[in-house]
């Protein structure tokens, strides 16, 4: 578990970095590209902390069976 939230960790960061990247960049394309980086990495990001959720749901519950699953984010 403590890996999955390293790995969260460094999805947020490099949405952060690819955002900081988009405000600074001076090419329409390349604000564009990364745009869609940070959207991207930010989507992944809220995945996996569902999954987290869903996964520390499952640990209180032993005896639950089937998952909950996690509601659809939109932009």
């Amino acid at each position: 578990m403590q890996n999955i939230v390293v790995r969260l960790a460094r999805l947020r960061k490099d949405a952060a970095e690819c955002e900081r990247l988009r405000d600074l960049a001076i090419d329409k394309k390349q604000r564009e590209l990364f745009g869609k980086l940070a959207d991207q990495l930010n989507m992944l990001a809220a995945e996996v902390e569902c999954t987290i959720a869903a996964s520390r749901a499952l640990d209180s519950f032993p005896d639950r069976r089937t998952q909950k699953p996690c509601a659809k984010r939109t932009k």
